[in-house]
């Protein structure tokens, strides 16, 4: 016999990005430094990698994105991005970023 159960999940449609983030030195943002899209509709995070590496998916084609490693404003910044480049094959898109 089978049952069938209903389950509602919410979902995000759009762009998967790898962004590679620099601070305003050129140098990678910190290591674990998490972020956070500044977008009423979407509760999104990410973490960064040790080379910068930023991965977030259902991005829309144009917002903000901050990023934290500690409490005080000098371990904070932002940095906007627009998506207009176009996606791989993979359906991925990567693209490098200054944070401020």
């Amino acid at each position: 016999m089978v049952q069938w159960v209903k389950a509602e999940f919410v979902t995000h449609v759009g762009y998967r990005v790898l962004f590679r983030v620099l601070n305003a030195n050129g140098k990678p943002v910190p290591f674990g430094a998490i972020a956070a899209i500044q977008d009423a509709s979407l509760a999104d995070s990410g973490i960064v990698g040790d080379r910068g590496e930023l991965y977030l998916s259902g991005l829309p084609e144009k917002g903000q994105v901050t990023l934290s490693w500690g409490e005080n404003a000098s371990t904070k910044c932002i940095f906007n991005y627009s998506l207009s480049t176009p996606e791989s094959e993979s359906g991925l898109i990567e693209q490098g970023v200054t944070c401020h």
